[in-house]
Order: C-alpha cells, then sequence, then structure tokens
C-alpha cells in the first residue's frame, strides 16, 4: 500500500506551475487581464467622481453603476457562445482597441469641459458591454494557449 502511494507521488509532474508561468502566451494575457481589471475598476472610480462632482447626487453616480452592469444582466448569457465562434485573438484585439477609444474619448472630453451626464452614461454602458464581451473572450483564450502538460 505505502509503495503505491509513493509511485503515485514521484509519477506526477514535478514542475508543477512553474511550466505555466514560463509560458509566454500564458503570462501576455494574463498581464493583459490583470491590467485591465484594474483599469476597468479604476475607472468606475473615477466615473463615480466625475458625475459627482457634475450632479453631487449619489443617485446619478450609482446609476452609472447600473448601466455599467446592465449589458451583463442582459446579454451575459450569450456572449459565451459568441466567443466560441469568433476568432478569439482579434475579437480581444478589437474589444481592446474599443475599450480604449471609448476611455480616451470620455477621458479628452471631461478634459475639455464638454463633458454631460449622458456623453457618460454613452460611454459607461459601452465600456460595460465591452466588459461582458472580453470576459468570456480572454478566459476561453487561456484554454487554447495552455496546453494539459502546463497545468500542475
Amino acid at each position: 500500500m505505502m509503495q503505491k502511494i509513493q509511485s503515485n507521488a514521484t509519477s506526477r509532474n514535478t514542475d508543477g506551475g512553474y511550466k505555466l508561468i514560463r509560458n509566454c502566451e500564458f503570462l501576455s494575457l494574463w498581464f493583459v487581464g490583470a491590467t485591465l481589471n484594474t483599469l476597468r475598476w479604476l475607472e468606475i472610480l473615477a466615473v463615480g467622481v466625475v458625475v459627482f462632482d457634475i450632479t453631487a447626487s449619489p443617485l446619478y453616480v450609482a446609476l452609472m453603476v447600473i448601466l455599467r452592469f446592465l449589458p451583463m444582466v442582459f446579454l451575459g448569457f450569450l456572449t459565451g457562445a459568441i466567443a466560441e465562434r469568433i476568432n478569439r485573438r482579434l475579437g480581444l484585439i478589437v474589444i481592446l482597441f474599443l475599450m480604449a477609444f471609448a476611455s480616451l474619448f470620455f477621458g479628452i472630453t471631461a478634459l475639455s469641459g464638454q463633458i454631460t451626464l449622458w456623453l457618460i452614461g454613452t460611454s459607461v454602458m459601452l465600456n460595460g458591454l465591452l466588459w461582458v464581451l472580453d470576459n468570456p473572450v480572454r478566459r476561453t483564450l487561456f484554454a487554447d494557449v495552455v496546453r494539459p502538460d502546463q497545468l500542475g
């Protein structure tokens, strides 16, 4: 019995997760996801500050958060099927480009003083839609770039 346990322990992959960390595609994808999620939550904070500065209303701040998550509620169940049918690398690049463009446009209008509540709402809704598309696309890309022998 003891020999069987020891033989199973020695037959396992002793490299574990280190193979995964050496996978450059995985690291790139992980870094993109970590950066994107950090920026996404900072954007939610910035939108709240700007909306409160414009309106002095916590209700409007809450409405912007609701607008941000509405696409996830109504479209979240469809995006997994969409992610399975598209070129995920190209899809992720397009999603990231559109997110960057929307954020750049939002930043320029905020700095120029031309920002309005409806423009913020549109930007928030667009980024929410892109967020709900980004999640399944990026997560299924992990399955494309990680080989079974790289898993712990």
